[in-house]
């Protein structure tokens, strides 16, 4: 019986450290990805996005297909925009970062796509906007 806990909890221990582990990676991974990121190869932003402790300023926007938006984390902690809806972003994949964007940083995104795209954040989904691609 005993000899069964002790499987019983190094399975379980194995299995936290083999998720924390793959957490860790994944996270690690996403953070690289940011800074293989060049916004300025994309150009300048045609809409400028401030990410604030109230939420996204403006909320609602207009700009044209082919447009740049640059999301600015002007908050104190990480935000994330992306796509509705939230959590799987699956109504323009695209459209999402893949990673929260630290205080200070920015994320520059090209609208390819002509429509109506709402957003939110997905640390704080209370936060959402409207983007018109025309």
């Amino acid at each position: 019986m005993k000899k069964q806990i002790l499987l019983f909890f190094g399975i379980i221990l194995i299995g936290g450290l083999a998720s924390i582990g793959w957490v860790l990676w994944g996270r690690e991974n996403q953070i690289s990805k940011n800074d293989s990121v060049d916004a300025a190869a994309l150009g300048p932003p045609q809409q400028i996005v401030h990410m604030t402790n109230n939420g996204f300023e403006p909320s609602e926007f207009e700009v044209r297909a082919g447009d740049i938006v640059q999301w600015v984390n002007d908050d104190a902690v990480e935000r994330w925009p992306a796509s509705d809806m939230h959590p799987t972003h699956g109504i323009y994949p695209e459209f999402d970062p893949q990673y929260p964007i630290p205080p200070g940083e920015s994320w520059s995104f090209r609208f390819e796509k002509e429509g109506r795209w709402k957003f939110h954040d997905h640390l704080k989904p209370l936060f959402h906007g409207i983007v018109y691609v025309e």
